[in-house]
């Protein structure tokens, strides 16, 4: 009937509501008629048992990023989960800065998770994967903008990552600063006993609008990784990581986080208190020139053979060879920022360092 027409946002909405019957009023006020986004997180949840039961009321936050208004009559899916992995899942419409939905589960809930199937994802994209003892992991989660890598894992274990596209709440321990106004990540899931894993977290603020614009515009002297359980608890300087800069200025970069926790983590600006580890070159070799546009140049190698990796800001590998010479053809990448590991002939790791390519 309408094929080949157009009509303005309001007739839209009259085509929608007539063909599925539901009042959009709500929707269209806060998606289309205003602007920014919103999310809900869950903040706790509290079961008692009910017979063979239990009802388990789960209490929401709503989180905005640039919206004028908390948004009201928003469909929302939820994912109770058992010890043993079992999920049930449940629809709710919730509105306002704090609401509940209260559910009936055949099982007590250990974990809560909020579009498990990213039907409206909001300000927010949430991933999960299981990573078992027999495999090697080492994996981007793309839409979570988080690389997971597993380092031991005894038993089958499920991870469930959040990237929350919103400001958390500001308390924060006193080497803090500032924390990031427009995202945070929540890690939850299952961890087998023994389970060692690590993540890299990238921050991205060498262009306007760019998520991390706030914290690393001018300068990225002085940003932090911070973690905390829950938000019930101030944010502290994650206790175990290394950094990865290809300059202070350029506004890209990443923190490898070892050990990794479940757990809220995010960006800020202030003081490490953390004894960082030793740094990995413990040699006097070094690269030239940095940026750099077509070869980079190794100083002081040691007199043998030399292999080299490179990889992107997104853990991909792009060059992968042996050195010839003191030097190595950099010509083919994309404009951007690496990572430069060197490995001697017992594939010993003896240098490391970030480098801008401008090609």
């Amino acid at each position: 009937e309408n094929s080949f027409t157009s009509v303005d946002a309001e007739g839209f909405k009259t085509l929608l509501e007539e063909a599925s019957g539901y009042d959009l009023g709500s929707f269209f006020n806060d998606w289309i008629y205003s602007p920014g986004f919103s999310t809900f997180v869950v903040d706790s949840f509290v079961s008692i048992p009910d017979g063979d039961n239990y009802i388990t009321t789960i209490h929401l936050k709503q989180l905005l990023r640039e919206a004028p208004t908390f948004h009201t009559n928003v469909p929302i899916e939820l994912a109770v989960v058992n010890q043993n992995w079992e999920k049930e899942i449940y629809t709710a419409i919730v509105s306002d800065e704090y609401d509940q939905v209260i559910v009936e589960t055949s099982f007590i809930p250990e974990i809560i998770l909020f579009n498990p199937n990213n039907k409206l994802n909001g300000a927010r994209m949430d991933e999960e994967a299981v990573i078992y003892p027999e495999e090697s992991y080492n994996q981007l989660l793309n839409y979570a903008d988080i690389r997971i890598k597993k380092n031991e894992v005894l038993d089958s274990t499920f991870i469930h990552v959040a990237h929350i596209w919103a400001a958390p709440e500001p308390e924060m321990s006193d080497n803090l600063e500032e924390i990031s106004s427009s995202h945070y990540w929540e890690i939850k899931g299952f961890f087998s006993e023994g389970t060692d894993l690590e993540a890299k977290i990238y921050y991205h603020g060498n262009y306007e609008g760019l998520l991390d614009e706030d914290l690393v515009s001018d300068t990225e002297e002085g940003i932090l990784p911070i973690y905390r359980l829950n938000s019930n608890l101030p944010w502290e300087e994650y206790h175990d990581y290394e950094a990865f800069q290809g300059g202070l200025t350029n506004g890209i970069g990443y923190f490898k986080l070892f050990h990794l926790k479940k757990g809220q983590y995010a960006f800020a600006r202030g003081t490490s208190v953390v004894d960082l580890p030793e740094p990995i070159n413990k040699n006097d070799i070094s690269l030239f020139p940095n940026p750099v546009v077509n070869e980079i140049l190794f100083s002081k190698l040691p007199q043998e053979e030399i292999h080299c990796t490179i990889l992107d800001m997104k853990g991909t590998i792009v060059i992968n060879q042996k050195l010839e010479g003191n030097r190595i053809n950099v010509k083919n990448l994309a404009t951007g920022i690496y990572e430069v590991i060197l490995f001697d002939k017992s594939n010993n790791h003896i240098y490391q360092s970030t480098i801008e390519v401008n090609n």
